[in-house]
């Protein structure tokens, strides 16, 4: 991912170098491309979707960052200050909706959702419980559907998780 964005946003030279030479590119590069390097860098291959896109996630370098922040936060090792946390309503939306054929038959929201929750890694057992909370609709569109259900698994479960983990250990959440 790093590679990939080193050498859309022309700092693929300076990368192999390292060090200041990268930074000094970074820093000379216009913010167009740095966005246009990072919207290609995940961008999904040719024919994906969502499910085939790379994401963010927190880098550990083991200076700034030692850790995931859930193990941060599970050792003690975080800031006491208080936490505000939130999502927006129908945050999936802008990552579901684009990435599915619309109407999403019943059949093609159980295959969605079976191959979503395979690649975050949820337990094959736990799929029928997944659709039993968030069934298809059989003669509708079930595309809002799997959008309420990657709002709520992907951002608003962690958001209230990392609460949750921050206040047992004596921080405000809200």
């Amino acid at each position: 991912l790093a590679a990939d964005f080193f050498r859309h946003s022309g700092c693929g030279e300076a990368q192999r170098r390292g060090g200041q030479a990268v930074l000094s590119c970074l820093r000379a590069a216009p913010i167009a491309r740095l966005w246009r390097a990072a919207s290609a860098a995940t961008a999904p291959p040719p024919g994906g979707g969502f499910l085939d896109q790379r994401t963010f996630a927190s880098v550990v370098d083991g200076v700034e960052v030692p850790a995931r922040p859930f193990e941060l936060v599970a050792s003690g090792a975080l800031a006491r200050v208080a936490l505000l946390g939130g999502t927006n309503t129908d945050e999936g939306s802008g990552f579901v909706l684009p990435a599915v054929k619309r109407p999403l038959s019943a059949a093609a929201y159980t295959d969605y959702i079976s191959k979503l929750t395979l690649r975050l890694e949820v337990p094959r057992a736990n799929l029928s419980d997944v659709l039993a909370v968030y069934p298809p609709r059989p003669a509708a569109d079930n595309a809002k559907l799997a959008a309420a259900l990657a709002t709520d698994f992907l951002f608003r479960c962690g958001t209230r998780h990392l609460a949750r983990a921050m206040s047992s250990r004596g921080n405000r959440a809200y």
